[in-house]
């Protein structure tokens, strides 16, 4: 069986304020995954936290802009794998009701949910609003193998709650195909030792979706603070190593395609 086109989608959020924000950041988001699927891509992978920025300085702020997990966000995307056909992953700013989450979802060519995550190990203003996850990602069966997703600092690949070099890793030896990375990884060494030991270690194709930009929150509390995410870098790692970076263009929003051999 051919192996799918899976793609990356590269993108610069603007820090959200109001669900009016929050729409307009996936409206930008629209052409791009209509390129992944022009490409003809099984599986697009959006950054996390796509449809809000990342820089918030407190659960208020993160609050502005969170949703239920079928809220419009949801709903935005759902139409837009439909009309992709193709399983879509993004990431948003998740209110369960007791606790906000800085969480992802995967999305069937149908517009189902076959896959709910929420980061495991926060990192950056993570701390200032969300609440971890203490359980790993689940694996989903789909015709394109097994698949799951992983926010950013996950990919350390340490079980929740335990100590680094935790034997197992994230999915406790379980075999996986294919997973959503789920980034806004920051300055530094592209493409991340992390992402390839990944790819490397559970023998699966890692479709890394990075953010890039400089964002600036100007709070009324604590004046300006920034986080500047550089140019990016997305790519597709098989799982020997090899990254694949077709389409890559730094510090610009992009696609990144590639039809890696998916191990089934």
């Amino acid at each position: 069986m051919t192996s799918p086109i899976l793609a990356a989608v590269q993108l610069c959020p603007r820090l959200a304020r109001s669900p009016a924000d929050v729409k307009d950041n996936v409206r930008r988001a629209v052409p791009l995954v209509e390129q992944a699927a022009s490409l003809g891509a099984s599986l697009i992978v959006m950054p996390e936290l796509c449809a809000t920025g990342y820089s918030f300085l407190g659960p208020d702020e993160a609050a502005m802009v969170a949703e239920p997990v079928d809220g419009q966000t949801f709903q935005a995307f759902r139409h837009l794998a439909m009309r992709a056909e193709a399983y879509l992953a993004y990431g948003f700013v998740e209110d369960s009701g007791t606790a906000l989450h800085n969480s992802a979802q995967i999305l069937s060519p149908s517009g189902e949910v076959v896959l709910h995550v929420r980061k495991c190990f926060l990192a950056g203003s993570d701390y200032l609003w969300a609440t971890p996850s203490d359980e790993a990602p689940a694996i989903v069966e789909t015709e394109l193998g097994r698949m799951t997703a992983v926010v950013c600092r996950d990919l350390k690949d340490d079980p929740p709650g335990s100590q680094d070099g935790a034997k197992g890793g994230l999915f406790g030896g379980q075999p996986v195909d294919i997973v959503c990375g789920l980034t806004n990884w920051g300055k530094g060494f592209f493409p991340s030792s992390k992402w390839v030991e990944f790819a490397q270690g559970n023998e699966c194709v890692l479709v890394v979706s990075n953010r890039w930009g400089y964002e600036v929150n100007e709070s009324q509390k604590h004046g300006k603070y920034a986080s500047d995410f550089g140019d990016g870098g997305t790519c597709i790692i098989s799982p020997d190593g090899r990254v694949h970076i077709g389409g890559l263009r730094f510090g610009e929003d992009c696609v990144v395609a590639a039809r890696p051999e998916v191990r089934r």
